[in-house]
């Protein structure tokens, strides 16, 4: 699913993001991945180049778990 969103897409993954590292670590429902990679995808859009940083996907799954009230400390 992670890796699905991006095709076809006009930003890209940066540079050694490893999705399925991501997909591992991080016990998901398909819902909240698609909130994470949607609010992942409104940061890259503001830059130049547009591309989906490792940065932003934890600060989305951060997001999501606070949302389901499991919280997570640090950055």
């Amino acid at each position: 699913m992670w890796e699905d969103y991006f095709r076809n897409r006009s930003y890209r993954l940066a540079e050694g993001v490893d999705l399925a590292r991501i997909a591992r670590e991080h016990e998901l429902t398909g819902g909240a991945i698609i909130n994470i990679l949607r609010y992942a995808c409104l940061k890259a859009v503001v830059r130049d180049p547009q591309e989906v940083r490792a940065e932003d996907l934890f600060a989305g799954i951060r997001r999501e778990l606070y949302k389901e009230g499991k919280f997570v400390s640090g950055g």
